[in-house]
């Protein structure tokens, strides 16, 4: 499918849009193994989150209230800095690869991770965009024209899971698609 290259699908559930200052609560990480040729996947909620951190408008658009300690994919529960460390031993040497790469990259740096992944990262909507010429927009105006059905519940919109996985899966279509 891919050569030898890294790639780790990242998104993260955050408590606002600052990237100065936010910081994630939940981490989805979809890693290729290149020598197995297969993805592997962690889930990853931040234990010691604390809940007063959460804005309104974010709590409201991301379900924190009703999933922070309650995920049902299998999760994993650390506090921040096993937390940073583990993201950072999985996302070693990897081109992170999101639908806001830039912004997770921050997310996770705020989280207390070192940046081990490569300083190359790939947007995926913007890969859409130059690849077809038309601007869709976001992540899921783009998911509708590449993937079709995103009624699939590994879809659910602003989960770190969902959206990680759907960006996982644009992206191999629009990898494995022969453009010769």
């Amino acid at each position: 499918m891919f050569d030898y290259t890294p790639y780790a699908v990242v998104d993260t559930e955050t408590n606002g849009i600052d990237r100065n200052a936010c910081l994630p609560w939940e981490v989805a990480i979809w890693r290729w193994s290149p020598v197995l040729s297969e993805w592997n996947s962690w889930l990853i909620q931040i234990s010691d989150y604390d809940p007063t951190w959460m804005t309104p408008e974010a709590a409201e658009i991301n379900g924190f209230h009703d999933r922070w300690g309650k995920e049902h994919f299998p999760t994993l529960n650390f506090s921040r800095e096993p937390a940073s460390r583990m993201i950072d031993n999985i996302l070693r040497g990897a081109i992170l690869v999101g639908s806001n790469p830039g912004f997770d990259a921050d997310m996770l740096t705020n989280l207390g991770c070192k940046g081990t992944w490569s300083h190359r990262m790939r947007d995926v909507p913007t890969l859409v965009m130059g690849l077809e010429g038309v601007d869709y927009g976001g992540l899921q105006s783009v998911a509708e024209h590449v993937i079709g059905n995103l009624d699939d519940p590994r879809y659910a919109p602003h989960t770190a899971m969902g959206d990680a996985t759907l960006t996982k899966d644009i992206f191999c279509a629009v990898m494995e698609t022969d453009r010769g």
